[in-house]
């Protein structure tokens, strides 16, 4: 690790790294030096994510500030309620003339995007007016509504608080160390000199190493295969040192998640089904919170509350995360019988229904059958209660009041689920935050606003660095060390990456402003510098 990045630390200085994964790391390292020093008692290490640091700034100023900065998620859904209104879309449902093909919430999503990209990149709204592209204009439109909307509200985006801070002359960090950056935006870059003038000592650290010494090079028929090799191969350096520090990196992490977890507990972890051992290996981008077991049950269980297809309802009955064990018997049971006696689409009152007249009495316990019935006739009456429009407030509340009649969660939770039900918990309470920007939502409305928020969310087990395998993306690997390397999925397909333009920005301004992604040279040039560095992250 970086010892003049550790040496600041010791003095007090704030370290902004540009991953969170290099900062769990640099403070772990620090956490480690000090307790080898023998000393007993020290100060948390000021190490932050780029982020984190302005949002430090940012809360140590809003007290004295004049407006309130909003979440992304509120940001975002003031977009989408601007698009739907300009694409003259009226409760999610297209009227006469209007283009039914726009997907909104992507739509506002993209738009979002172009909105950061704006402001990290100065690039002036007004130069959008005189592109003739259709999308350029809308999103021009959509930029100044929203631009007006936060003046009239006085409130500002995330994307501002930089701004915001420069032009109220907020005082930064006496001296700050900047690690692991390969390239800063525009705006960091006026930043950085803003601080300067302001009297801050920046110091820019990155870390000289040199090309690792053996290099070998593997061809592979499949991804399956390769990480099968991956496995035997890390078996093999951990018998040879079971403190090894091994890194896998590949550059597209979500694609072979699967593939890889499988592959690896083969290799590393064999009786992993039948005993209760940890992963020795874990992957540091998390997953969809939505994705998760336990939340997709739940989730899977308030869609019990809309219309429903046999497939999701089939999902909903055969989970174990609700319901004692008779009855999810029972519904394991329900979901063979339903099949020839319930249309392929269908609501709560005929689910109640049919389950009425096809469950087997004599195959289960009646006071089971009698709860099941009860327990959805009281969801029944939930929604009947909830007709109309709520709040999100309201809509929190009655979704977690389905949930506790339903007995979810039932089951005896493990670490991981109850770190996904904690942050479950969490969402629920930023996804009610919305309500300062949102119009009030009918039940279909806010079942989507919040499978959409929990898509949205990634979700990341305290599992731990300190397990032997890492298996990280391309850009989390700034200023790391391992004793040994793999690069897994680098063909030509997979690397360059492919580029990715936003498209409601002009391509000319992009490339003007500086975006690597808009210009192929800035690409090629920041992709070659992290090959390079890849090749130096072990010996």
């Amino acid at each position: 690790m970086n010892h003049e990045a550790l040496e600041a630390l010791r003095r007090g200085i704030p370290v902004v790294v540009s991953t969170r994964r290099l900062a769990y790391d640099l403070k772990a390292e620090f956490n480690a030096q000090q307790a080898a020093l023998n000393e007993s008692v020290w100060n948390t290490p000021a190490v932050q994510t780029w982020d984190d640091w302005i949002q430090r700034l940012w809360s140590r100023y809003s007290a004295y500030a004049s407006c309130r900065c909003l979440e992304r998620s509120q940001v975002q859904q003031l977009l989408n309620e601007i698009i739907e209104r300009d694409l003259h879309l009226a409760d999610g449902e297209a009227t006469p003339g209007s283009n039914a093909l726009w997907n909104t919430p992507e739509t506002a999503k993209t738009a979002l995007n172009a909105w950061q990209l704006c402001h990290d990149w100065q690039i002036p709204l007004p130069a959008l007016k005189a592109s003739e592209n259709p999308d350029h204009a809308r999103f021009w439109r959509w930029a100044n509504t929203l631009q007006a909307r936060l003046k009239q509200k006085n409130w500002i985006s995330p994307a501002q608080t930089t701004e915001q801070l420069m032009a109220a002359r907020v005082r930064p960090d006496p001296e700050v160390v900047l690690l692991g950056f390969d390239s800063f935006n525009a705006l960091q870059e006026s930043f950085i000199d803003y601080c300067t003038e302001q009297g801050t000592v920046i110091r820019r650290i990155n870390g000289e190493r040199s090309r690792a010494k053996q290099i070998r090079r593997y061809s592979f028929e499949s991804t399956n295969l390769e990480w099968q090799h991956i496995g035997a191969w890390a078996r093999d350096k951990l018998l040879q040192n079971s403190h090894a520090r091994i890194g896998v990196v590949t550059p597209d992490i979500e694609s072979v998640r699967l593939p890889a977890s499988r592959a690896l507990r083969e290799q590393l972890n064999p009786g992993y089904f039948e005993s209760d051992l940890a992963d020795p290996f874990h992957f540091s981008r998390g997953e969809s919170l939505a994705a998760t077991p336990l939340v997709s049950s739940a989730l899977n269980c308030l869609s019990l509350l809309g219309e429903l297809e046999f497939k999701q309802f089939s999902e909903v009955f055969l989970s174990g995360y609700w319901g004692s064990e008779s009855e999810q018997r029972l519904r394991a049971r329900a979901v063979i019988d339903l099949r020839r006696h319930i249309a392929y689409r269908f609501d709560l009152f005929q689910l109640i229904a049919t389950l009425s007249r096809h469950l087997d009495e004599r195959a289960h316990p009646e006071e089971v059958q009698t709860l099941l019935i009860q327990k959805l006739k009281t969801l029944q009456s939930i929604k009947a209660e909830n007709r109309g429009k709520k709040d999100v407030t309201g809509w929190r509340v009655a979704f977690s009041q389905c949930l506790k009649i339903l007995g979810w969660p039932a089951a005896t939770l493990n670490s991981v689920e109850y770190q996904a039900l904690q942050r479950w918990e969490q969402v629920l309470d930023e996804w009610r935050a919305l309500e300062l920007v949102c119009q009030p939502m009918s039940l279909q409305q806010a079942l989507l606003s919040l499978n959409r928020h929990c898509r949205e969310q990634v979700f990341q087990a305290r599992a731990e660095h300190t397990v032997p395998l890492q298996i990280m993306g391309v850009l989390e690997t700034a200023e790391l060390e391992f004793d040994a390397l793999w690069l897994a999925g680098f063909d030509e397909q997979a690397w360059p990456p492919p580029r990715s333009v936003n498209p409601f920005i002009p391509i000319g301004l992009q490339i003007k402003a500086g975006i690597p992604e808009a210009s192929l040279p800035l690409q090629l040039e920041l992709d070659r510098n992290v090959s390079d560095r890849l090749f130096t992250l072990a010996e």
